[in-house]
């Protein structure tokens, strides 16, 4: 893969918002969570899952231009202590 290539597929990476344009811009790209105990890790996750799925009005899902993953969803708990 070149640099070329690696650049475009950085660019298709579908960014989700969670609502807050502040925290937003604080988080960037963030791909991967982590921190102690009770940081709020599953809060923040919970939050971008919703905020994907749901838009501004029941049953209507929050398209890429709005921030929002057209619905879809991949949550990953690679230690196997999510309850949701």
């Amino acid at each position: 893969m070149t640099g070329s290539d690696a650049l475009l597929k950085r660019k298709s990476v579908v960014r989700i918002t969670t609502g807050c344009q502040a925290l937003d811009d604080l988080l960037g790209a963030i791909t991967e969570a982590s921190g102690g105990f009770r940081s709020g890790k599953t809060q923040l996750s919970h939050t971008l899952c919703v905020t994907t799925q749901v838009g501004f009005f029941p049953k209507v899902l929050l398209p890429k231009n709005m921030k929002g993953g057209n619905g879809k969803v991949a949550y990953i708990d690679t230690e196997g202590t999510l309850y949701p």
